[in-house]
């Protein structure tokens, strides 16, 4: 038996509850205890929820939907896929930790034209 704590309460309470609840030890055991069906459509919402967060994640990286639709194929649920950076998101964190003399200097050197450049 898969015997599992669980807790919840509300925003407003100090102390929350908590109930022991079995949810079976594996695929088999929950399909056996509460059917294919139900468990097949709670596994569907809940990679509903997964899915529509990593659509979020490529929308908020300005995707394109076809963009996004690409990934997707790609996408399983529960594994975990680390978004990389762009390019300028580097160049502006890297940027960020420079003094305004230290930037100035840098697009001196790279622009030509210093701070005009910049702006």
């Amino acid at each position: 038996m898969a015997v599992e704590q669980v807790s919840a309460k509300l925003s407003d309470m100090e102390e929350s509850v908590t109930v022991e609840y079995d949810f079976g030890d594996n695929l088999a055991d929950a399909v056996e205890k509460y059917g294919e069906e139900t468990v097949f459509t709670r596994w569907v919402a809940a990679a509903r929820i997964d899915l529509q967060a990593y659509m979020r994640g490529l929308i908020k990286q300005k995707k394109t939907p076809e963009e996004i639709a690409e990934a997707v194929e790609n996408w399983q649920p529960g594994v975990k896929v680390a978004r990389s950076k762009s390019a300028a998101e580097k160049l502006e964190t890297l940027l960020s930790k420079l003094s305004e003399e230290e930037r100035a200097a840098l697009f001196q050197k790279y622009l030509g034209g210093g701070q005009e450049a910049a702006g």
